[in-house]
């Protein structure tokens, strides 16, 4: 196999990852080439913040010790030694020392762990099974405790989304109404005001297919339309716009939700309208003029949606990235794609929010190697068979002048049968 090198060139293990100072025999020297590979691909692929790396090599004597000692070492994902570093990548694949006091108790539960391991071993087995065991359930605590972070902040971004589309919503609106009529510059003032604020309030509470929101939409024309100069003049028309003076108050008192706190506020809004249907009753003009719309920048590109979509679909939220930011370099975890303004929240070890990047400049971040993925999972164990190419266990009897053996099921590499089709 060739990241194997003959057993002769194999240079001598250091004395103490062995209990025996010698020169190791041909198998063992092959098993610790295969472990150092191993282990060096680990730190390239899966790479932990520092200090967790250099505290997690103190565990490399250990590891040769179990290697040359125990059969069931050869096996990736079968030994309680794998499954320990398996489960302190996944606990701190997010780990950095600036987070601080949030992230001390996971860096004093690795510390504590390496300690009691490195300490253990000199005198006698330590129990791994029981470490793997305690650092998968303290990373599972540390992720619920994020997880929850992490919830409360997607809430929160989503109600950001939601008060952006009712001031959206709310100017359209009120703009498509502006445009068709000219107002009084008291009432444009209201409008773009008070009613303005009232109606994004509405359309948060009942949405924009609610008959509230449509009563909302009505009287904002029904408004406009009751200032405009009458056609002709008549008893008609005067009985109309005096039965239009006496419902409108009603329903500006109705929909005005931004000033429902405070009366005096709500009784100034009616009489703009009241004062104005007063002259139009005595027969006496309005200064009448067209409002400037209501100015909402919207964050949807031309893109749409849809290309939003797609383009996001390549970044998975939960997916953790290191991120060159402002001169610093950060772990953050995607936690939410925002479609519509094609923007992408990143939150800590902690599920705090660190940073919010559009599409295209995180794009250009990975392109340029601003960015990098992490990855998770089984990660040692599978570092160990990449290391050991896809049929180990006949490598390594090859290399050891027994072709005569077969190799056992037991000895088979996981993923072996999936790697040869």
């Amino acid at each position: 196999m060739d990241r194997y090198r003959p057993a002769q060139d194999i240079n001598p293990c250091p004395a103490e990852t062995i209990e025996n100072p010698a020169f190791p025999p041909a198998e063992q020297a092959v098993i610790l080439q295969w472990l150092e590979d191993a282990q060096q691909q680990w730190r390239e692929e899966f790479p932990l913040a520092e200090p967790l790396g250099e505290e997690l090599d103190k565990l490399k004597p250990l590891m040769a010790a179990l290697a040359i000692s125990e059969p069931e070492f050869l096996r990736p994902g079968a030994h309680p030694a794998h499954r320990l570093l398996d489960a302190i990548q996944d606990s701190a694949v997010g780990w950095q020392s600036q987070l601080g006091r949030a992230g001390q108790p996971l860096h004093r539960e690795i510390t504590r762990t390496v300690a009691l391991l490195t300490t253990s071993l000199a005198a006698g087995q330590p129990d791994l099974a029981a470490a793997a065991a305690q650092i998968q359930d303290f990373g599972e605590r540390e992720r619920a405790r994020a997880g929850r972070m992490i919830q409360r902040l997607v809430a929160a971004e989503h109600g950001q989304t939601r008060a952006q589309e009712a001031k959206l919503h709310a100017a359209e609106m009120i703009n498509a109404a502006l445009a068709k009529h000219p107002a009084t510059e008291a009432l444009g003032e209201l409008l773009k005001g008070d009613w303005y604020a009232s109606a994004q309030l509405v359309w948060l509470k009942f949405g924009s297919d609610s008959r509230q929101w449509q009563h909302m939409t009505e009287t904002t024309t029904a408004l406009l339309e009751s200032l405009q100069p009458p056609g002709e003049t008549g008893p008609d028309q005067r009985q109309h716009l005096f039965e239009v003076a006496t419902q409108l108050p009603k329903a500006l008192k109705r929909w005005l939700l931004s000033l429902h706190h405070d009366l005096q506020a709500v009784g100034d809004a009616v009489g703009v309208i009241e004062s104005a249907h007063l002259r139009l009753l005595r027969e006496q003009s309005l200064t009448l003029k067209q409002i400037d719309p209501i100015a909402v920048a919207d964050p949807a590109t031309g893109s749409g949606q849809e290309g939003a979509a797609e383009t996001s679909s390549q970044w998975q939220s939960g997916q953790w990235f290191t991120i060159e930011f402002q001169g610093a370099s950060l772990r953050a975890q995607l936690v939410l794609k925002k479609l519509r303004e094609r923007q992408l929240v990143f939150a800590n070890h902690a599920g705090l929010k660190t940073l919010e990047l559009d599409f295209e400049a995180f794009a250009h971040m990975l392109e340029e190697q601003q960015a990098a993925p992490l990855f998770t999972g089984a990660s040692f164990s599978r570092c160990l068979t990449e290391s050991a190419g896809i049929q180990c266990m006949e490598d390594l009897e090859q290399l050891l002048e027994h072709e005569e053996a077969e190799p056992q099921p037991a000895e088979q590499m996981p993923g072996q049968e999936e790697e040869e089709e």
